[in-house]
């Protein structure tokens, strides 16, 4: 892991952060200094992990952004994104 500048939450924080896994003093605390760090958002956007859920939905919410579904995407997606939080 790379060495953070003092006042900067580590790199797991910033992952502990990311996942709510953080105490409400530590969620508050990052979430300040978020709102003042480009630098460390960069950090959190890059740590964001390969999660197929998180994949899926974002890819739900792109089509649904460009209006390319109907209901029959719908529930496809619906269950492709149950079985992808079962596996």
């Amino acid at each position: 892991m790379q060495e953070t500048p003092p006042n900067h939450p580590s790199t797991d924080q910033l992952c502990a952060f990311s996942l709510g896994q953080v105490s409400d003093d530590q969620l508050a605390r990052v979430s300040e200094h978020l709102a003042e760090c480009p630098s460390c958002c960069a950090l959190l956007d890059q740590l964001a992990s390969p999660d197929p859920l998180v994949a899926g939905l974002r890819d739900a919410a792109t089509h649904l952004e460009l209006g390319q579904e109907d209901s029959a995407q719908r529930r496809s997606a619906v269950r492709s994104l149950v079985r992808k939080g079962q596996g």
